[in-house]
């Protein structure tokens, strides 16, 4: 593939599907369209509410985009959740198949596949590999595809991410339904922390990803670049507009429009400006300064009890003191990040700059991070993952991994 041909990517988000269709120039993502679903309630926990309703979304955004693009779109990468995250880490080796010893993509797909069939226990489905190193001949090392070097084998350390299997089935069931080939699905952290490190080379190894979308918030540990675990809160944004519409006696569009346009205001002299007065309810900045305190202090206590509890590796310290990037609709809340640092999350939250060229309305990281991830990994032909049978029992679920070398 080119590296200008169109790339389709959707996101399924916990309260609508995202699509873009681009591609990557110079490590930078040229959007040529997005277009976005209505609010429409996906998941709950890791149950798809209504299957036949995301599938007739689906279809009805591909539809579209192929009517807007005026040509077909068979390329299709798939970004979801990462319900019950579980991360192994091995190595794999292989010759290549060229005589001369040309690294031809059928050699790199030959690795991945040595990986996709690897099993562990539980119910759980492999969905995705994130290569980390390819090793040519014992010393030379690259992180991406190494097509067309000469060597008599290659090396290759990979990441191997699993989700619920129930899932991961039900996802596979909704492109089945609707008869769309998926040439990969990723996971929603792995595409962002790919994407992060692209931009910011100054990124450090470990850190939060706090993804507040619609319906619920995804917070992803990132360690050496790589997705090792997240822990899924089911508060989202939404439910932020459902507790300002009570609060204020407002309809859910209008309490809506109020944090959106408002949101969080500490300075001074706007802090106490009128922010709405209609149909005889006047709220000031401060009320709705303390009713999004009143909303986010529960949130906040359980994100930080969850950060505190996770037990994937001591190497890591506190991971409490890592820092905190926020993505996700709900990060677009004006003034979110000091409310956040107010209320005691972490060091407080910050929000990553991703330079794009063209449409300049998309929010969401996680379909920015499904290009770069299906651009990096361009030129291999993945079949769609598969649930696998499960056979091998969890050592650990800490950073260290099993490393399922063949035995």
């Amino acid at each position: 593939m080119k590296n200008d041909q169109p790339i389709l990517v959707l996101d399924i988000g916990s309260g609508s599907v995202k699509a873009l269709v681009g591609y990557e120039l110079s490590s930078r993502p040229v959007i040529l369209h997005t277009m976005q679903s209505a609010y429409l309630p996906v998941f709950q926990g890791d149950t798809i509410l209504n299957p036949q309703i995301l599938a007739t979304t689906i279809k009805r955004l591909v539809t579209d985009m192929e009517t807007h693009m005026g040509f077909p779109l068979n390329h299709i990468e798939v970004v979801i959740p990462s319900y019950q995250l579980n991360v192994f880490h091995g190595e794999k080796t292989t010759n290549t198949v060229d005589p001369h010893g040309s690294i031809h993509p059928m050699d790199i797909q030959n690795l991945h596949s040595m990986f996709q069939k690897e099993v562990v226990k539980g119910p759980f489905a492999q969905v995705c590999l994130v290569p980390v190193a390819y090793t040519i001949d014992g010393q030379k090392v690259s992180i991406n595809p190494p097509i067309g070097e000469i060597t008599s084998n290659i090396l290759l350390q990979a990441y191997v991410q699993y989700i619920s299997q129930s899932f991961f089935e039900a996802l596979q069931g909704i492109f089945t339904m609707i008869q769309m080939p998926v040439k990969r699905f990723l996971l929603d952290g792995q595409g962002i922390a790919d994407l992060f490190l692209s931009h910011h080379k100054d990124m450090p190894s470990a850190y939060w990803i706090m993804d507040h979308g619609a319906n619920a918030t995804s917070v992803h540990l990132i360690s050496q670049h790589q997705l090792i675990h997240t822990i899924m809160l089911e508060t989202g944004a939404e439910q932020l507009t459902s507790y300002l519409s009570t609060r204020f006696g407002l309809s859910l569009e209008k309490a809506r429009q109020l944090k959106e346009k408002f949101g969080y205001e500490s300075r001074e002299p706007l802090f106490n400006g009128l922010v709405y007065a209609d149909d005889g309810i006047t709220i000031r900045q401060d009320a709705l300064n303390q009713a999004l305190q009143e909303f986010y202090e529960p949130f906040i206590e359980e994100a930080n009890d969850a950060l505190a509890h996770v037990d994937v590796d001591q190497r890591l310290q506190d991971l409490r003191d890592l820092p905190i990037y926020f993505v996700g609709g709900g990060s677009q809340l004006m003034g979110i990040e000091t409310l956040f640092a107010s209320m005691g999350l972490g060091q407080g939250v910050q929000k990553p700059f991703i330079k794009t060229v063209g449409a300049r309305t998309l929010k969401s990281m996680s379909t920015l991070g499904g290009l770069r991830f299906a651009h990096r990994y361009r030129l291999i032909e993945d079949d769609v993952r598969r649930p696998i049978s499960i056979t091998r029992e969890l050592s650990s679920q800490k950073r260290n991994f099993t490393n399922y070398d063949e035995e």
